[in-house]
């Protein structure tokens, strides 16, 4: 960094030694290697810039008059490097955290030139982070032409003295672009100075892993981030959702289209075969259940489709200031057996000192279904059950075919449009007020989201929420002070039974009778138009709070106490009327009505204390506390039958039966001791070390503790004397790798014990007890063993940066339910099992600036994954009950089947291998594998276009999935039978013998069918699921800043912002990413974004 001036000295000698602990270390303590020959001064400086990571500031009349320096190869600290290359000129140096300032000694200045003594001018300032929006500590504030410089504080102010009519002053920090302006004295009030992020420091981003915090350059392990930037172009409910394709390694999709179901994200791969699957999930530093509450058991409520609701619904995506995924065992080791599968961190906004600003941000728009299916139109459809019942030799009856003998001929229903194919509006509003001082800061938010799902009926997805947040700091700066609370309650209405299974009813069936009211009913047949009187409501209002207390005990020493809570409670109806139940079915009951309650509360407190210190030529710093977590869950259910009126049936006292009572209750506990270690020796070598043993309360005695720990380092080998010389146009180069073992404990609570569950059949009035799970305090943790290399590079200046990353983990001494024999009266006990599974794959990662030219700028990003699991190992797996579901050597996603071997040209019945030749068709005979439903590679691709005042992003996610289930599995029916089909599938059937035909012959017949369940269970019914998603699409317009200021708005911004808008795939179904399931929704919202 040049700066032209004469003369400069640092007024504040004391506060730039501090400022050089907190942000650089010293230069008399950090050696460097380093030479360089016959070279000017400047050029020198540059070098040892890149050398050593430092700025350096200097008078660019004065150096450049300096045609030679050499100095001979070698080990020293800075300062005596620097010495060296000074040691002939009329130049000094000081050192302000990581810069380093340049300036002519005091005895070369004229001394009439000292002797004036101008009228003097105090300057107040402030530098803070103009995207972010709040201060920078320790950025340098430099006085041109005077000997005057300052550190910021901790609220980004600082106090220079000048004299003169005017000043030019410099401020820099790392990661911003220097700032470089002109002030004219006097100067009312205090002065406010906005830097703006260097893509080109991009390296150093801070990175949390929720204990501690690390630069993204001195990071040893694998940690991703996403700003609310990213998470705030895209009108998502849920702010999981705004990861999809943006993150390497991370498998994000969604359960489906229905507004409020559930999200799922899976983190390199699965690493278990019974035991939980998802990441930990942190709000603030508090564990929250990312299983969704699925109280209505059985075939009841959203389970039936997607996974449930949301376990985020009470979130708001505004809210949330940043995500963090810790991946490797680095990163998560410090969370223990916890992050078996990753971590997953969300950031809440807080509050920044400064003037009260109120955010208002209100959108608008629709959503519907983004794909439909081609099927046959009533005629077609007809003609083709016509031929169906003359190839099976059967006459079609009114019992046996009445879509081709009662049903109106010319009546066509699209059933697609009737059941999914209503719009969607949605709309959302949030207003946020924050402000304080340095002392007090405060944030205070709320919102409310209003989204209709596309489903036919009554239905609704409404939610609201509060969040605020409050900060304060003592005097003294010793003690800090965080709270934090979120309120959130939803009301989600929508139908207890997925809606997709009914899209290809007959085209022809009725409706309605003939009141147009009740549903038409045929037999034992359902009527999907019933399911717009079906109700499935949950009702939830989800608590989350956290505090952090900070108390600095010297320069080196911080002691932390953490704690949350978060209280979850879900109230849950299920609500079946006459007009949904077809009165020849003898269920007992003209309506019937289920009610659920559950309760879920977790606290955690975790005491710690923060140690950091300058040690020899690096820094040390050391982590070492507890962990105390308790999660309690309880739920109580009950169904009735029989209400005198259908307006009654949230009323359980007024139904005519109450059966199917039912409750449960489960207190799990976590203890856990944790150490961590870090040192940085020059800015070049980092080693990091995490250990931590945990105590859980689902092992039985003498099996609740393990330890588990993980090993980082780094080489910054960019910041190498002779790689800078070798390599120039390496900006940074980083190689990492990690090894580390984690615990799993995620499987149910009690199950070492002997438990018992009431019985339904009283004795003598009298309700007992029934044996319901085998007693087993021998099993223990599940382990994995993780191990990772990356490499990072900076190219350009920055211009150009590249992350990539090889992964492998192994899991083994597998929890699953161990089948036993029957004679026992039970299926299976809680075990270990000696199977190991392997995960591994590479990531890639790279962030381009493409152009920048006058109002101009084009960045483009991209991500890939490659992927692979593996069964390696598991004994006796030929003689066990998992023998149908898994292959050594396959994935644990293996899909197996018949393979298709072509149509019979005499019979027309589909035809198979028939493995063991034994002449019939069997699934433990001739099953085998057919390959595994995970994707090949999965990634995103990004690009941001701004001109002058407006913006537009694009980014595509894109899968490999060669196997996937397809439209045959989906819709299990004959071609032929009594349910429409796929156009394309209406072709290339066979209809006479000695035809040769890809598709079997079209029948109704029973005989038919059982051959037909050869065909659908073989790769016939999977399908290639592999796409391209516009994901989400970004057109914004921020106002001049005159008519701002005409309109008294700080700032105003109006967009339209669009989610899943195109897909490209070869998929049959209806959605690659929902198979089974009603299809992601297309949605375009019109907002527009106030401050004030």
């Amino acid at each position: 960094m040049t700066i032209k001036f004469y003369h400069f000295f640092l007024a504040l000698i004391l506060g730039s030694m501090a400022s050089g602990i907190v942000c650089g270390q010293n230069i008399r303590e950090v050696t460097v290697s380093f030479e360089i020959r016959r070279a000017t001064l400047k050029t020198a400086l540059k070098k040892l810039e890149k050398t050593t990571g430092y700025t350096i500031a200097y008078p660019s009349e004065k150096v450049g008059k300096v045609r030679s320096v050499t100095v001979p190869p070698g080990k020293r600290t800075i300062e005596q490097t620097m010495l060296l290359m000074l040691e002939r000129t009329d130049l000094q140096f000081r050192q302000a955290g990581r810069n380093i300032i340049l300036f002519e000694k005091l005895e070369n200045i004229p001394k009439t030139e000292q002797a004036e003594k101008p009228q003097s001018f105090l300057i107040r300032g402030r530098v803070m982070a103009l995207q972010e929006g709040g201060p920078l500590e320790g950025a340098t504030v430099l006085l041109k032409n005077a000997d005057e410089g300052a550190v910021t504080d901790e609220a980004g102010r600082f106090t220079l003295r000048a004299t003169g009519s005017g000043a030019s002053i410099v401020v820099s920090f790392i990661g911003y672009r220097s700032l470089d302006t002109l002030l004219s004295f006097p100067i009312e009030g205090e002065l406010t100075l906005n830097l703006r992020r260097d893509i080109t420091q991009l390296q150093e981003l801070v990175v949390s892993t929720g204990y501690y915090e690390s630069s993204r350059s001195m990071s040893t392990g694998n940690i991703a981030q996403v700003s609310r930037k990213v998470i705030e172009k895209q009108p998502v409910a849920s702010p999981i959702a705004a990861l999809q394709g943006r993150i390497p390694g991370v498998f994000i999709s969604n359960g489906t289209g229905v507004p409020g179901s559930a999200v799922h994200i899976q983190i390199r791969g699965r690493n278990t075969i019974d035991s939980g699957k998802t990441p930990l999930v942190l709000i603030d530093g508090v564990p929250v259940p990312y299983e969704s509450p699925n109280l209505l058991t059985g075939s009841h409520g959203m389970e039936s489709y997607g996974g449930g609701p949301n376990p985020l619904n009470a979130i708001n995506p505004a809210d949330i200031e940043r995500i963090e995924i810790l991946k490797d065992a680095d990163a998560t080791a410090i969370y223990g057996s916890r992050g078996a599968n990753g971590v997953v961190l969300l950031t809440t906004r807080k509050g920044r000192p400064g003037e009260t600003r109120v955010d208002l941000d209100v959108y608008s728009g629709f959503s519907k279904v983004t794909r439909k299916m081609d099927v046959l139109n009533t005629q077609e459809y007809l003609d083709l059950r016509r031929k169906a019942f003359a190839l099976d030799g059967i006459t079609p009856t009114d019992r046996n075919a009445p879509d081709l003998v009662l049903w109106d001929q010319n009546a066509h229903t699209d059933w697609q449009k009737e059941l999914i194919g209503n719009p969607a509006p949605v709309s959302n509003a949030q207003l946020n007020i924050s402000g304080g001082n340095d002392a007090t800061r405060f944030m205070l938010g709320s919102s409310f989201r209003h989204e209709k799902p596309m489903l036919s009926g009554n239905n609704r997805d409404r939610r609201g929420n509060t969040h605020l947040n409050v900060q304060h700091e003592s005097g003294n700066k010793r003690l800090n002070l965080s709270l934090t609370m979120t309120y959130g309650v939803t009301d989600l209405e929508t139908r207890g039974i997925n809606p997709h299974d009914y899209l290809l009813e007959a085209p022809n069936q009725p409706k309605f009778d003939s009141t147009g009211v009740t549903p038409y009913w045929f037999g034992s047949s359902f009527n999907a138009s019933a399911l717009r009187y079906q109700q499935w409501r949950m009702r939830s209002d989800n608590f989350i709070g956290s505090a952090l207390l900070q108390y600095r005990l010297s320069d080196h020493l911080t002691l932390v106490l953490s704690g949350g809570y978060t209280r979850i409670n879900d109230r849950q109806v299920l609500k079946n009327p006459s007009t949904y139940i077809n009165p020849s079915m003898s269920y007992g009951f003209k309506n019937q009505a289920s009610f659920a309650n559950g309760q879920r509360w977790t606290y955690n407190i975790e005491p710690r204390i923060r140690f950091r210190r300058a040690v020899g030529a690096g820094v040390l710093s050391a982590l070492a506390g507890a962990t105390f977590q308790q999660s309690v869950k309880s739920s109580q259910q009950i169904s009735a039958q029989d209400f005198p009126m259908e307006a009654l049936m949230d009323n359980l006292a007024s139904a005519a039966i109450i059966s199917d009572r039912r409750s449960a209750f489960s207190d799990y506990r976590y203890h856990s001791i944790l150490g961590h270690a870090s040192y940085a020796w020059e800015d070049k070598y980092i080693l990091n070390g995490t250990y931590r043993v945990d105590g859980s309360s689902r092992f039985g005695e003498g099996r609740r503790f393990g330890g588990f720990g993980a090993m980082g380092v780094a080489w910054i080998f960019s910041r190498e004397a002779w790689v800078s010389e070798a390599l120039p146009f390496v900006t940074f180069g980083k190689l990492r790798a990690s090894y580390g073992t984690t615990g799993n404990d995620q499987i149910g609570d009690y199950r070492y014990l002997e438990t018992y569950m009431a019985s339904k059949t009283p004795y003598m009035n009298k309700s007992g007890l029934t044996p319901n799970r085998l007693p087993n305090p021998d099993y223990s943790w599940e382990v994995s063993r993780k191990a990772e290399a990356g490499l990072e590079l900076a190219f350009l200046n920055g211009s150009l940066q590249v992350h990539a990353s090889a992964f492998m983990s192994r899991s083994s001494n597998q929890l699953v339910n161990f089948p036993v024999a029957s004679q026992t009266g039970f299926s299976f006990y809680q075990a270990n099992l000696d199977a190991l599974i392997e995960n591994k794959g590479l990531e890639f990662e790279l962030h381009a600036k493409i152009a920048e030219r006058n109002r101009f700028r084009w960045e483009a990003g991209f991500n890939l994954t490659t992927f692979k699991n593996t069964l390696l190992r598991f004994p006796g797996l030929a003689s066990s009950s998992y023998a149908s579901r898994y292959e050594i050597g396959e994935s644990v996603n293996v899909v197996r089947g018949y393979r298709f071997t072509g149509v019979n040209p005499e019979s027309g019945m589909a035809m198979v291998e028939d493995l063991n030749r034994d002449g019939a068709y069997n699934p433990g005979n001739d099953f085998q594998a057919l390959g595994n439903l995970d994707p090949r590679f999965f990634g995103g691709f990004s690009n941001t276009f701004r001109y002058s005042n407006f913006e537009l992003d694009l980014f595509f996610d894109f899968i490999r999935k060669p196997l996937e289930y397809g439209y045959l599995d989906v819709f299990p029916s004959p071609i032929g039978g009594r349910a429409n089909v796929k156009r394309s599938w209406a072709t290339d059937y066979w209809t006479e013998p000695g035809q040769n035909a890809l598709r079997p012959r079209p029948t109704s017949s029973a005989t038919g069918r059982n051959y037909f369940d050869v065909y659908g269970n073989s790769d016939v019914a999977f399908e290639d699921a592999s796409y391209m998603r516009l994901r989400n699409a970004a057109l914004s317009y921020n106002l001049p800043v005159r008519l701002k200021k005409y309109l008294k708005l700080r700032d105003m911004k109006v967009y339209v912002h669009g989610q899943n808008l195109l897909t490209f795939t070869r998929y049959g179904g209806f959605d690659p990413e929902t198979p089974r399931l009603a299809p992601p929704l297309k949605t375009i919202v019109a907002g527009i974004r106030l401050t004030l």
